[in-house]
């Protein structure tokens, strides 16, 4: 399982550079951050790790709450986005050492304007559209108000961790989130043979594994269909499928690579009890790795529900609605009809799902303009239709609460059970009054003479020293316009709190000393005398820890955060660590030492008494083993002694006389050293180096050295570079490393020649110069315009492998061999790689052909068919391109068609003739060249009043358009209906799937 967290800093600086800083806080990393993991491992065309960094207005009721709600993770945007930044790559920094990543933005003078308090990072496919793309993370926080003139500096650190998840995996996701240069997902997929004990078995995954147990084949992978991203479950499958002829042999393991197509690293390992491929058989294989958590939610059977329904159900079961789609259907009741994923199957908590609903087939939408809603929620119900307020009523000369506006338009098509948004004319305005200064009684009977009131308590709160109780902010803000009776909200003036200092790793004696003084001021401010101080130490646990005694390790609340006056603060204060003494009886004196050192305590005096113990071993201990004693303390021990024995005279004597001789007393001949010399016959022992006569342990060793001039040079051949220079040295001579020499005699590494050569006389102290062996090189065979099937026949013949990197435009035919890395002719090793890209057509760029005539733009367009999509009435002249598609500079294949919208000539403009009687409004459209046509429909207006027009004024048509009046008629009285409820399906929230 991948777990992610994740932590943040701000500093907010003036003109000046400086500023206030904030302690670091947790943020939340949300279900779609695991979506968007996926999807980068999945290698999904179109998406890209972290590139916004957004901050949000959240929700200013949160200032009035001891702290903002915590978000929801399932979240995918924020509560309201103001200002989203795009992250450059200097803005990562990713430590493999501690797996985090750090990213850093600043929010400059004039950027995010506004009172913060959330922020989010978006990824995979965002654009600089708010809230597009993948939310990965979210945090809300205090208000941070951001001046015009200031900067914001925000660092987020990211940790990855993971149960059971290779050191590969998080080390690439933590690249891919950075959009590290040349970091990929899953590539290639490998099996091998692993270890026949995994057959009864098999091991847990290893996260420090960086290599299949033993790999025989690699294969590569296209993400489209190779790799498949499960929704609802969060984890990928790899398809792979082993030929007859490919890894012929018993399979227990395997792996996928990715990370890197130079230096590919392995993502995830799997082992399994033997797959027997030794026969002639095609084996089918799905590789999955899990991102999250495993899928353990049952999806309910939400269909022939209502969507409030089904969405409850889902919640149910921890889920929630996904993408929400219609269709049409006579007697459509807007229930469910499909979903996705079905009844029964299994999903990860908080996964969405897919629903269809069955709606009823549409119908034109009637006209509402200039009714009241009374009067128009019939109109509408009998079409099985119903009235929505739509957006904040507007100031019009016409009567308050009448529609001005409607959406969808008349005649446009709604299904029935869907509702009309309407906008209203608003009611009358006031100015709001300036009420800073005044308290709360006051500012009501100010508020009342403008016919406002004051919102009811609580009210929002600033902390002061001055003015407690009365009105220092007010919202809406004074010499605004309000609706008459609407209410304002005032912020009071309240004691101050207090910072709570940093007690951390100061002595307990100072800690009563240094809260009182962080609160002091406060006091003083307050006109408070000083005592009782205004903080002070609360309960205290002694915890045993390294630290001085009487340090403070930890404090409750922490530093910086903000308490109540005359509060208290927890403390843990460190006592001297203890440990258990290890038993030593029976080891060696080193091993002793070595294990109380381990323990934290400190080897003392090592007192002798001989015994029939080796040498060394301990036989006593103060203190005793077990009993418990501080941290560093001395512990003594008492070690067995030898029996000694005299050291026999050796030099001037034969090296056999030596080895009797010390045999005799009981002790080894060690070291034979030979030096050239004429003071003393050849072969005679010249020193020792433990002198006659010293009293030694039984069995210690002596070295001689005795005289030469000249040795035999040994046979080196097949030895390793450590074992061929302790043969020489034994006889007196030294090695040297020559050239590498091929050999397919002997192993690669080990030795192949030598100089001089073996059973030759060389000096005593001369050098032999070896060579090592690498394996033969072979040819890098031509496989430029080759097709891939050719390729991989033509790299096996030559004993290579064959890796497909991706695409590169050639000349070669499309699906050949376009580049080959090494190239053709260079020698290599056999069984290495050789990397292609397959050709595709060389692509050309679309010119901009907006602003030319159509004979013009098919010129331009040399190479590319450009087709008339539609023309459209505008301000330039006929067959004058408008809009392209694809646009200027985008690189496409030639031959490619390029869509475009021409001008159908320049239309004329709709004049208004809203308020006029019918007569007047038809000689005002006939005189432009309109025709007219009317109708009527109840209304409080005078008769014959146009009170509506179709197309609107200022509409551009061809000239000769009728212009459809509508002309207030006589009013009637309405039949009361009773009206049902029916879903609003323009009000399905379209949720990203997961």
């Amino acid at each position: 399982m991948l777990f992610l967290s994740g932590e943040f800093t701000d500093l907010l600086r003036g003109a000046e550079g400086a500023g206030a800083a904030f302690p670091t806080r947790p943020n939340l990393v949300v279900a779609r951050a695991l979506d968007l993991v996926a999807a980068l491992l999945a290698r999904r065309p179109g998406i890209a790790g972290l590139l916004y960094w957004a901050v949000g207005a959240g929700d200013p009721a949160w200032d009035t709450l001891a702290a903002p709600p915590a978000p929801d993770r399932r979240a995918a945007t924020l509560v309201k986005e103001v200002y989203r930044k795009r992250l450059a790559p200097g803005d990562f920094t990713y430590d493999p050492a501690a797996r985090a990543l750090t990213v850093r933005v600043t929010f400059l003078p004039g950027e995010a304007t506004a009172d913060l308090r959330e922020f989010g990072l978006f990824g995979g496919d965002a654009s600089g559209l708010p809230d597009s793309g993948f939310l990965f993370n979210t945090a809300r926080h205090a208000v941070v108000h951001k001046a015009a003139g200031q900067s914001l500096d925000r660092t987020l650190k990211l940790t990855l961790a993971g149960d059971s998840v290779l050191s590969g995996l998080l080390d690439t996701i933590g690249q891919l989130l950075a959009n590290v240069s040349g970091v990929t997902g899953v590539t290639t997929v490998a099996f091998g043979s692993g270890d026949p004990s995994w057959d009864q078995h098999p091991p847990a995954p290893d996260p420090a594994r960086t290599a299949l147990q033993q790999e025989l084949i690699r294969t590569p992978l296209d993400p489209i269909p190779d790799i498949e991203v499960v929704p609802y479950q969060q984890a990928l499958v790899a398809h792979a499928v082993l030929e007859y002829n490919q890894a012929a042999t018993s399979l227990r393991e395997a792996g996928l690579f990715g990370g890197s197509a130079a230096a590919p690293v392995l993502l995830d390992h799997v082992a399994f009890p033997a797959i027997d491929h030794s026969v002639a058989a095609r084996l089918r294989f799905d590789v999955r790795m899990a991102i999250g958590i495993d899928p353990a939610v049952a999806v309910p059977d939400v269909t022939t529900k209502t969507l409030a329904d089904a969405a409850a159900a889902l919640a149910a079961a921890g889920l929630r609605v996904g993408d929400v789609r219609a269709e049409e259907h006579p007697g459509g009741n807007n229930t469910v009809l499909r979903q996705v994923p079905a009844p029964g199957a299994k999903a990860v908590d908080g996964a969405s799902v897919q629903l269809t609903l069955t709606v009823p087939v549409s119908i034109p939408a009637p006209r509402l303009i200039g009714l009241t809603t009374a009067a128009a929620a019939p109109v509408a119900a009998a079409l099985g239709l119903t009235i929505a307020a739509g957006q904040p009523p507007v100031e019009s000369p016409q009567t308050p609460g009448t529609i001005v506006s409607q959406a969808p338009a008349a005649g446009d098509l709604i299904r029935p059970g869907n509702s009309i948004q309407v906008i209203l004319a608003t009611p009358e305005t006031t100015l709001v009054p300036d009420i800073a200064g005044l308290r709360p009684g006051e500012a009501a009977a100010l508020l009342a003479a403008a016919r406002l009131t004051l919102s009811a308590p609580p009210f929002p709160t600033v902390e002061t020293t001055l003015n407690w109780g009365t009105i220092v902010s007010q919202n809406p803000a004074a010499g605004s316009r309000q609706i008459v009776n609407s209410g304002v909200t005032p912020t009071l003036a309240v004691p101050p709190t207090v910072a709570v200092p940093n007690l951390v790793n100061s002595a307990l004696a100072g800690a009563s000393a240094a809260l009182r003084d962080a609160a002091a001021a406060v006091l003083a401010a307050g006109g408070l005398p000083p005592e009782p101080p205004g903080l002070a130490i609360g309960q205290v646990t002694y915890v045993e820890n390294a630290a001085a005694p009487g340090t403070i390790l930890s404090q409750t609340p922490a530093a910086a955060q903000k308490t109540v006056l005359f509060g208290t603060v927890d403390i843990a204060v460190a006592s001297p660590v203890t440990v258990a003494v290890p038993a030593l009886a029976g080891l060696a004196q080193a091993n002793a030492a070595a294990a109380l050192r381990n323990a934290g305590l400190l080897p003392g005096a090592a007192a002798g008494r001989i015994d029939p113990a080796p040498p060394g071993t301990v036989l006593a201990q103060d203190p005793p083993a077990g009993s418990r004693v501080a941290l560093g303390s001395i512990v003594s021990f008492t070690v067995a002694t030898p029996i000694q024995v005299a050291v026999p005279a050796l030099i001037g004597r034969s090296v056999d006389f030596a080895r009797e001789a010390l045999a005799g007393s009981r002790l080894t001949l060690g070291a034979v050293n030979r030096v050239p010399t004429t003071a003393a016959p050849v072969g005679s022992i010249t020193a020792q180096d433990q002198p006659a006569g010293k009293l030694v342990a039984l069995l210690s060793t002596v070295n001689i050295t005795i005289a030469g001039n000249t040795v035999q040079v040994p046979s080196l051949a097949g030895q390793s570079v450590a074992a061929a220079t302790a043969l020489l040295a034994g006889v007196g001579l030294t090695l040297a490393v020559g050239a590498q020499v091929e050999s397919s005699a002997v192993a690669p590494g080990l030795i192949a020649g030598q100089s001089p050569a073996a059973n030759t006389v060389a000096p005593v102290g001369s050098a032999v110069t070896v060579n090592l062996a690498i394996p033969p090189r072979v040819t890098v065979p031509n496989l430029v315009g080759r097709t891939l099937q050719d390729a991989q026949t033509l790299a096996a013949v030559a004993r290579f492998t064959l890796v497909v990197s991706g695409q590169a435009e050639s000349d070669q035919p499309p699906g050949t061999v376009a580049v080959q890395s090494p190239v053709a002719g260079q020698p290599a090793a056999p069984g290495s790689a050789i990397t292609v890209q397959t050709a595709v057509p060389r692509s050309i760029a679309v010119p901009n052909l907006i602003g030319l005539a159509l004979a013009a733009a098919q010129q331009q367009a040399a190479g590319l068919t450009v087709t008339v999509s539609q023309s459209i009435l505008s301000d330039a002249a006929a067959g004058i391109v408008l809009q392209q598609n694809p646009a200027a500079g985008v690189k496409v294949a030639p031959r490619s068609t390029v869509t475009v919208v021409t001008s159908a000539g320049i239309g004329v403009r709709v004049p208004s003739v809203l308020r006029l009687t019918l007569a007047v409004a038809t000689q005002v459209l006939r005189r432009g060249g309109f025709g007219v046509s009317s109708e009527s429909i109840p209304s409080t207006l005078p008769l014959g009043t146009v009170i509506n027009q179709s197309p609107a004024a200022g509409a551009l048509v061809a000239s000769g358009t009728t212009v459809e009046l509508t002309v207030s008629g006589a009013r009637r009285v309405p039949i009361n209906t009773i009206l049902t409820d029916r879903p609003f399906l323009n009000q399905i929230l379209k949720t990203p799937s997961s």
